[in-house]
């Protein structure tokens, strides 16, 4: 028990090489159900069975009380699975690695993402009413990408040091770039509508970019990279600095997460696991 609980322990550990803590303290959570079900089955189980004594057989199975009222343990199936993997165990560990094999074999066909459908809430008030929206206007509208564009990084108030007036200000030049953008946002292949804003005062501009597909499509996603890839180029040696965020983007970053980490956290689950059980 104490080496089976360490291993899951390790192996919800490798969460922690995702970089996201909702995932983190996820795992966090599940590790400390592991640790306490494991404190009680080396603590309180042991009693337990020790105040009941034979008793216990009472509530077993059907098919399985003779085995108990008799029981032969050098006989049993176990038993003679165990002889036969001593007996052959290159064998054995070969067709067991091959079963292994075949059925990882799916895994190399997942493709990531996120379901943001009503699901099983489409009957309440609220899936009801998003459905009514998703079918009235486009699903981008729903969830906008939203590229904030800011001085040095700034995007929000400006700066209201004494003595320091229109330190973050938007100028005429860094206008024209917000323009532009917009316009070449507009071009790109998916965009219903573009609009911006922009707070001269406060340093800041947003330009919302609404998405002709729902925010979790392979196609957002592409209309994200593009939108970072020319908002980067547009403001690069201006001092401005540019963010894309909304919902599409979120869900972009993700799903790039969870390729990324994936294959890692199952190679170090697996070394760490086969580590622990091989010293064990």
């Amino acid at each position: 028990m104490l080496y089976s609980g360490s291993t899951v322990m390790i192996s919800l550990a490798g969460l922690f090489l995702v970089r996201s803590e909702r995932v983190r303290g996820t795992g966090i959570g599940m590790m400390v159900a592991v640790l306490v079900m494991m404190a009680v089955a080396l603590t309180l189980l042991p009693a337990v069975l020790a105040l009941l004594g034979p008793g216990v057989n009472r509530l077993a199975l059907p098919w399985l009380r003779r085995s108990l009222a008799h029981p032969d343990p050098e006989r049993s199936r176990w038993a003679r699975l165990a002889a036969l993997s001593m007996r052959h165990p290159v064998a054995v560990a070969g067709a067991t690695g091959a079963v292994l094999v075949l059925l990882a074999l799916p895994a190399f066909g997942l493709r990531y993402g996120v379901d943001t459908s009503v699901g099983a809430v489409g009957t309440t008030p609220a899936g009801v009413g998003m459905a009514r929206v998703t079918a009235a206007f486009p699903p981008g509208l729903i969830s906008p990408v939203r590229v904030v564009i800011g001085r040095d990084g700034r995007t929000g108030a400006g700066d209201d040091r004494p003595g320091v007036t229109g330190a973050s200000t938007l100028g005429a030049q860094q206008r024209r770039i917000v323009a532009d953008l917009s316009a070449r946002a507009a071009t790109m292949p998916g965009v219903v509508a573009v609009s911006s804003r922009v707070d001269g005062a406060a340093g800041t501009a947003v330009v919302t970019v609404v998405a002709a597909g729902a925010a979790e499509a392979p196609a957002t996603a592409d209309l994200v990279r593009r939108l970072r890839a020319d908002a980067s180029g547009a403001v690069a040696g201006t001092g401005l600095s540019a963010h894309v965020g909304g919902g599409p983007a979120q869900i972009a970053d993700m799903v790039a997460e969870n390729a990324r980490a994936t294959p890692l956290v199952i190679g170090v689950v697996l070394a760490a696991s086969l580590l622990l059980l091989w010293r064990a």
